[in-house]
């Protein structure tokens, strides 16, 4: 018998083409449409959720958070798969210290319209240092012809594990110039 022929390898290659031919392998912009929709995380978070008393403060960079001014530029980056992205990061402080977990979310949108360009969404373990947690590598991502003002809303969500318990979470927001 054929190594193609197996049932394994059969089955592992028309996956393979489906998951090409349904974009799972290509950039985060599409030529032939929007990216489907996610609901927002607040969405999900109401009425179980309650608004921390945390400040999340958002900022450029994939290493490190930085205070930027306002209508600060940022660099548009063209990304190994293809799509665009801002470097995002964001600080977020009081009344941290006992965070375990998070669900971060960043959400950017054009500042004129304020019509949603993305929405992604990654959960992380948190180890907040000194009352902040530095929330790091997060991604704006963008269509390649964004360019402007943006407003990047990053959106942090406690993790529990037991789903009685309601979840706190905070948002801040920034607008940013992409050039």
């Amino acid at each position: 018998m054929s190594l193609l022929a197996s049932r394994p390898v059969l089955a592992a290659v028309l996956f393979g083409l489906a998951a090409m031919q349904n974009g799972c392998f290509g950039p985060s912009t599409r030529e032939d449409g929007p990216l489907p929709f996610t609901p927002p995380i607040a969405a999900r978070l109401d009425p179980v959720g309650a608004p921390a008393g945390w400040k999340v403060e958002v900022g450029p960079g994939h290493d490190s958070w930085v205070a930027v001014p306002e209508d600060a530029e940022v660099e548009r980056v063209h990304g190994a798969q293809g799509g665009y992205h801002v470097a995002t990061s964001a600080r977020v402080t009081q009344g941290v210290e006992d965070l375990r977990s998070v669900e971060v979310e960043v959400e950017v949108a054009t500042a004129v319209t304020g019509a949603v360009i993305s929405r992604s969404l990654s959960m992380m373990p948190a180890a907040p240092s000194d009352g902040a947690l530095l929330l790091e590598n997060l991604y704006a991502f963008l269509d390649k012809d964004t360019s402007g003002p943006i407003v990047v809303r990053v959106t942090v969500a406690e993790m529990v594990s037991d789903r009685t318990k309601p979840r706190r979470w905070a948002a801040g927001e920034k607008r940013v110039v992409v050039h």
